[in-house]
């Protein structure tokens, strides 16, 4: 009976050791400096579709996406001054004076989601969730789509790694 539970306590550590070590090797995948290098915000017509395309540019911003060894709390330094719009409905990034720090995480289970946070001072979160897909060239694809009062938007974003 020893011998089962003493089995059972390292297949349990086993299976913990490698599930963090495959959401670090993730993490570090992710992290580092990048481009946006294709930033799409579009409106949806009257027939559901987002034909009313209000931006449509490439090279939007730099940005560092810093790995702090932590599954939700990984910092980013925005290096632009103008942010996605899907961020300032969101208030990620936003503030006044002074803009509220960026934070990153992504699930590390289904590596399908990419989310930007930031909290303000009365700890109040904000949060960005993107539907994410990598590309064969590492390009991080990221897609949302929010409903806000002036209509129903969907907001693109490529990230590259900056060269």
């Amino acid at each position: 009976m020893k011998k089962l539970i003493l089995f059972g306590l390292l297949i349990s550590s086993t299976l913990l050791i490698n599930s963090c070590r495959k959401e670090e090797a993730l993490r570090e995948k992710l992290a580092g400096p990048k481009t946006i290098s294709l930033y799409q915000w579009s409106k949806m017509d009257n027939e559901g579709e987002f034909s009313i395309i209000i931006h449509d540019t490439t090279n939007l911003a730099d940005l560092i996406l810093w790995n702090n060894n932590d599954a939700s709390l990984n910092n980013v330094t925005y290096l632009s001054d103008v942010a996605p719009s899907g961020w300032k409905y969101a208030n990620v990034g936003v503030g006044e004076p002074y803009r509220l720090p960026i934070g990153w995480y992504c699930d590390y289970e289904e590596n399908s989601s990419f989310t930007f946070w930031s909290t303000d001072k009365t700890e109040t979160k904000y949060r960005v969730t993107y539907a994410m897909t990598k590309k064969i060239n590492g390009t991080i694809h990221l897609e949302t789509v929010y409903n806000t009062t002036d209509g129903v938007f969907k907001e693109v974003l490529e990230l590259i790694n900056k060269k």
